[in-house]
Order: C-alpha cells, then structure tokens, then sequence
C-alpha cells in the first residue's frame, strides 16, 4: 500500500501523524490505534472528529445530534478510491439506546433511511477487482482497514444484522418472523 495520496507539509504538519493529530481527537485517536491503524492508514482513510452537531445532523439525517456528542467520522469510498457523497458512518462519544430488545447502545451510526453500503478501505478497489487475488470479508470499516493495511484486499460490512432482510413488525414494534 502507498501512502502517495498523505499530505507531507502545509499548515496540518509534516507527517502522517501530525496529519492525524489535526484531524481526530485524542480519544479518537486512541481508539484507532488501538484496532491496530497506523497513522498511515488513519490518514489514508480520511478518519476524522466532528464537533459540529448540525453537520453532524446533515451526514446522518438525524436531529439529535446535540446528544451525540463528538464523532469518530468513517467515510466510505467507491471502488475508484473516491469519497461517496451522502454516505458515512459515525462513531458517537455518547451512543444513544439501541432500537433492540436488549436495549443496548448503537455503537455505530448510518445515515438514516438511506441503503447500507459496503466499505472498501481507500485505496483498495484494483486490489478488489483483481479475478486472481483472494479478498477477505470482516465486519467494521476498521478492521477492514488493518486487514488492507497488511496488503490483503478487503470488503467491510458494517454489521452481520444490517445485512439481512427487514421483516415485519408486530403489534409491540418488534421484527416478527424469520431472518
């Protein structure tokens, strides 16, 4: 993997992590690095903090951003390695409750009412695409990023359960039926 596409220099600093350090905060940081990234891979995959609750609201069609939180901002890129318009998934600092029984905070967020996409780690489309290559799947865009990080390509599903059917809802609100 090259790290051709990193700004070296200007006003965000002279390297990857000076690059990463302007961009994330430190508990976003820590998190990163602690799924294995390196600041290379950080940069490369344009992670970011957002403080901003409206924007936040924009990204995720959502109105209780306020609640939320800074966000850990994972975008998503197409198979050329370009940002996709109106699709990013968020990691708030303060989870709202989850829509499951077990009531469980939801971890991750994506744009509301909009299709859930597959994450291809930037940069990572020719090695996709290559019929003679073997490609790993894994649930998360970071894990999916340390995976290409080792030179393995890599799709990422944002959740084994996003990834099935919608079924119908009883009378209690709850999916009813089979997956």
């Amino acid at each position: 993997m090259s790290d051709a596409g990193i700004p070296v220099g200007g006003r965000e600093g002279s390297g990857p992590e000076a690059v990463a350090r302007a961009r994330l905060s430190e508990k976003h940081i820590a998190d990163l690095r602690a799924s294995g990234l390196s600041w290379e891979t950080i940069v490369q995959g344009e992670f970011r903090t957002l403080h901003d609750p409206k924007a936040l609201n924009a990204l995720l069609k959502r109105r209780d951003a306020s609640r939320l939180g800074p966000c850990l901002l994972l975008p998503y890129f197409d198979l050329d390695g370009r940002q996709v318009v109106g699709y990013v998934r968020a990691k708030p600092d303060n989870a709202p409750p989850g829509k499951k029984e077990d009531g469980k905070p939801a971890k991750y967020l994506s744009p509301a009412r909009v299709a859930i996409r597959a994450y291809f780690p930037a940069g990572a489309g020719t090695a996709i695409l290559d019929p003679g290559r073997a490609i790993a799947v894994t649930e998360g865009e970071k894990k999916a990023a340390a995976v290409w990080q080792v030179g393995t390509a890599v799709v990422g599903l944002a959740g084994v359960e996003c990834w099935s059917k919608r079924r119908p809802k009883g009378a209690d609100g709850r999916a009813q039926g089979r997956r």
